[in-house]
C-alpha cells in the first residue's frame, strides 16, 4: 500500500478506529458488531444561545440593566422570564424568555445580549463498520473487518447507515420518482440531478443521494436551503467525480449493481485542501471477485481523468503550492508530478 487513493475496492480488509469522545463504551474486545450496533453511549456537548431584544425596541444601558430578571451565573429554565420592561403607553415594552435550560454566562449591556450556555445530549454512537472489536480504549473503539469500499471526491451532510438503492434499475423518470418508496434509503447510480430532485428527496425522508457530479451552483443553493439544514434525521450527499459534468464510470455503476439492496455506511466528511479526507462509502454484502488492472487515474482538476500505467513513486515528500507536504509520484510520459492522494488505483 503506497498511500494513493483507494477509490474502489471489493472485499477490502480494514482496521478502523471510531472515536467515542466522552461516551461510555458499550462493547468489549472480540465482540462482533454490525454497522448499526451502538458501541458507546451518547455524551453532552456545550451549546451557546444568544437572546437579544427586538430591533424596534430602543433602550438606554441603564434601562436595559434595570429590566433584567437574571444575572451572570444564574441557572435558568426553559420559558423563564429573563428580561421584562413595560414601556410608556406600551412603547418600548419587551419581554424575553429563556429558550432552553442552562446558565447565564454573559450579559452584554452594549449590544443588549444575554448569552446562555446549554448542553445537548447526543445520540449513542454507532459502529459504522461491520466486524470484530479488537480494542476498547478510553476515547475510541477499534474495529477490524472486510467490506466493499468506494471513495467520493466531495460530500456534505450527516453520517448515514442505511440501504443502497440503485435507481437505475427502476426505469423511473427522475422528475416523477416515487420518493416515498425510497424512504430511509440511499439513492445511487445517477450521473447527476436537479435541485428540485434533491429537495424532494430530503422532504420525503430519503437518507442520502450519491451522484457522479453536480453543478456547483445547484450544490450551493441546496446546502443553504432550509430543507437541507433542518432535515430531522440528517441527509448526506456525495459526489464521485467533480462539480462540472463528468460521466459516471462504468466500474462505479458496476459497484452499485453489485451492492444494490445491501446495507451501506456513508461518511460525507471532506477536506479538500490537503486531499487527505474524502467521503467514504462502505457496502456490507456478499464477497465479489475483482481484478487489479495496474493502471492509475488522476482525480485532480488539472489532469482530471488521465489514466496511465507509467508511475514513478518519489522517495522524498514535496511541498505543494497550498503549503501541504505530501508524498507524490511522476505520472505518464511527461512525468507530471501528482500527489498520491490524487491518484486512484483502478479495479474492475
Amino acid at each position: 500500500m503506497f498511500g494513493f487513493s483507494q477509490r474502489l475496492c471489493y472485499n477490502l480488509a480494514f482496521k478502523k478506529r471510531r472515536d467515542i469522545f466522552t461516551g461510555a463504551p458499550l462493547v468489549k474486545p472480540l465482540q462482533e458488531v454490525t454497522p448499526q450496533d451502538e458501541i458507546a453511549e451518547g455524551y453532552l456537548v456545550d451549546d451557546f444561545i444568544n437572546v437579544s431584544l427586538p430591533a424596534d425596541v430602543e433602550l438606554s444601558t441603564s434601562q436595559f440593566l434595570s429590566s433584567l430578571a437574571v444575572k451572570e451565573g444564574d441557572y435558568v429554565e426553559r420559558g423563564q422570564v429573563i428580561f421584562s420592561r413595560k414601556g410608556l403607553l406600551g412603547y418600548g415594552s419587551a419581554q424575553l424568555t429563556c429558550p432552553k435550560d442552562g446558565v447565564v454566562i454573559k450579559i452584554d449591556h452594549h449590544q443588549f445580549l444575554i448569552t446562555i450556555k446549554t448542553q445537548i445530549a447526543t445520540k449513542p454512537i454507532k459502529s459504522f463498520y461491520g466486524g470484530k472489536v479488537t480494542s476498547v480504549e478510553r476515547n475510541s473503539v477499534t474495529i477490524e473487518g472486510q467490506g466493499h469500499f468506494l471513495q467520493g471526491v466531495y460530500g456534505v451532510g450527516a453520517e448515514i447507515i442505511s440501504e443502497l438503492a440503485n435507481i437505475r434499475r427502476y426505469n423511473e423518470i427522475l422528475d416523477s420518482l416515487n420518493f416515498p418508496v425510497f424512504k430511509n434509503k440511499i439513492l445511487c447510480g445517477l450521473e447527476s440531478c436537479s435541485l428540485n430532485f434533491l429537495l424532494e428527496a430530503v422532504k420525503n425522508e430519503v437518507a442520502g443521494v450519491i451522484l457522479g457530479w453536480l453543478d456547483y451552483e445547484i450544490l450551493s443553493k441546496f446546502c443553504s436551503s432550509d430543507v437541507f439544514l433542518k432535515a430531522p434525521e440528517g441527509f448526506c450527499l456525495v459526489l464521485l467525480e467533480k462539480f462540472s459534468q463528468a460521466n459516471l464510470q462504468e466500474r462505479f455503476k458496476k459497484f452499485f449493481e453489485v451492492c444494490d439492496g445491501t446495507l451501506a455506511s456513508v461518511c460525507p466528511k471532506t477536506q479538500i485542501r490537503s486531499g487527505s479526507l474524502r467521503p467514504e462509502i462502505w457496502a456490507w454484502g456478499k464477497t465479489f471477485e475483482y481484478q487489479v488492472t495496474k493502471r492509475y487515474r488522476v482525480i485532480s482538476d488539472e489532469h482530471w481523468g488521465k489514466e496511465t500505467d507509467e508511475l514513478e513513486f518519489l522517495k522524498d515528500q514535496l511541498m505543494l503550492e497550498s503549503g501541504v507536504v505530501t508524498s507524490c509520484a511522476k505520472v505518464g510520459a511527461k512525468q507530471v508530478v501528482v500527489p498520491l492522494a490524487n491518484l486512484e488505483e483502478i479495479f474492475i
